[in-house]
């Protein structure tokens, strides 16, 4: 018998039933599966670091290098579109990095909002509390969830204009 989330009682949330559906489906495939997105708790944001921080994971490195480098560039092409806009950024983690951009930002006023997205609220809740003791005047608005679901919420905002 193939179960299905239709199949079961009570009706249950919709987040919850995306849950139940992919477990199913990951546990009728061959060979079983399960989106990895379920493993961001604060264990596996824990290990997560962890694994950026091996030698064998060199895009942590990366990516600190070109921000910490290019920021000024960066911020500089975009204002060349639009003198202000918000800030979103896909899979912020814990903002080591794109924290060099954010100071750029909003040292040439590009703007204040800041919109990171990442699927781990825990992370969420990480940088709603430390960014703005970081980075004086800039207005964290965390979007908990998958990306193509929490990109339409920046836009909602009046005068919203993102980046």
């Amino acid at each position: 018998m193939r179960i299905t989330t239709a199949t079961l009682n009570p009706p249950v949330s919709r987040v919850r039933q995306a849950f139940l559906r992919d477990v199913l489906e990951g546990l009728q495939s061959n060979p079983k599966k399960l989106s990895s997105k379920y493993f961001y708790d604060a264990n596996g944001d824990a290990l997560f670091q962890q694994i950026m921080h091996c030698p064998e994971y060199y895009l942590t490195r990366c990516e600190m290098e070109i921000l910490e480098t290019q920021s000024t560039a960066i911020v500089s092409a975009i204002r060349a579109l639009a003198p202000q806009a918000d800030l979103v950024e896909l899979g912020a983690g814990d903002a080591s990095k794109s924290v060099h951009l954010l100071r750029e930002w909003m040292r040439t006023g590009m703007g204040e909002r800041y919109f990171p997205i990442d699927i781990s609220s825990n992370i969420i809740r990480h940088l709603q509390e430390t960014l703005p003791e970081q980075i004086p005047g800039l207005e964290v608005q965390g979007l908990n969830g998958e990306y193509m679901d929490m990109l339409a919420v920046p836009g909602k905002h009046p005068a919203a204009r993102a980046w």
